[in-house]
């Protein structure tokens, strides 16, 4: 069987078809999925496990002091920039067990 392993730095694609497969493989393994969803009147990080969680077909208008929620013309999975919430808290949790000591 050929190693189909992408080289670090490598481009892939994946069919908007097979990212369900994707989504639940990584599960099966153990993976925790964290992903874009529609929240309250925002895309916002927060734990999913099936594509129809993404925010197809929405993006977000921010302007001066504004925010909102905006139906795009087409089916986009990530169609949006960054919004109002962060990835830190899933990438460098508020709390961390640093040592633990038993007596």
């Amino acid at each position: 069987m050929a190693d189909i392993t992408p080289k670090i730095g490598a481009y892939i694609s994946i069919a908007k078809t097979s990212l369900q497969a994707v989504f639940d493989n990584l599960q099966t393994a153990g993976f925790t999925l964290i992903g874009p969803t529609l929240g309250d009147s925002a895309i916002e990080c927060a734990e999913i496990t099936q594509t129809t969680e993404l925010p197809i077909g929405w993006t977000q208008v921010q302007e001066a002091g504004t925010y909102r929620l905006q139906r795009r013309s087409d089916q986009a999975y990530f169609g949006y920039a960054v919004g109002p919430h962060s990835w830190k808290r899933y990438l460098y949790p508020p709390t961390l067990k640093l040592y633990t000591v038993d007596h």
